[in-house]
């Protein structure tokens, strides 16, 4: 168990996070924390993500874009570490290349059975959800990752956005608005 954990937190921090693309005089140490259930079928992750700016989540996504939850399926790592595999089709790029579409990697799943992974910070998505996320990819062959899990995912719901770094009540076109300007800046 005690190398799988190990596995399971490196995974968190490189499949979900992007965490290392965040200068090192912009990030506080971070924490994790593995938990084995009693029933040992459910592991608890916590991870612990330091607030960042909104400019500094701009400056370190390779790609921020808008888009809407097609699908999603479990996945297990040849680690045996629990994944999330989720498609958006892709209405918009805020920022990096454009496309239609993307595939994220979202660190945790949990089964019908309640078997799997569940990492307190990771969002969870439905299909149908519209979303705004600030993805990190580490390169050719790499899963593409939320940067920040939850930090760097704000849902959609009509006119307004919520989110880390979204006002009460922001309306999504101010907030898409604003990310554009710290493209632009960047």
């Amino acid at each position: 168990m005690q190398v799988r954990s190990r596995w399971l937190i490196a995974a968190v921090f490189i499949a979900g996070l992007g965490y290392a693309a965040i200068p090192a005089r912009a990030r506080p140490a971070s924490e994790s924390r593995v938990t084995p259930q009693a029933s040992d079928t459910r592991t608890r992750v916590e991870v612990t993500i330091p607030v960042q700016s909104l400019e500094t989540y701009v400056s370190c996504a390779t790609r921020i874009v808008r888009g809407r939850v097609v699908a999603q399926r479990e996945q297990k790592t040849p680690n045996e570490i629990d994944m999330t595999v989720v498609w958006l089709d892709v209405a918009d790029t805020l920022k990096g290349k454009p496309s239609n579409f993307a595939e994220i990697v979202v660190a945790g799943s949990l089964h019908a059975d309640g078997r799997g992974t569940l990492v307190k910070m990771a969002p969870r998505f439905r299909v149908g959800d519209e979303v705004v996320l600030f993805l990190w990819d580490a390169g050719e062959g790499s899963p593409t990752g939320i940067l920040g899990l939850s930090h760097g995912t704000y849902s959609i719901d009509g006119e307004s956005v919520r989110g880390l770094h979204a006002g009460p009540e922001q309306r999504t076109e101010d907030f898409l608005r604003d990310i554009r300007k710290l493209v632009k800046k960047n």
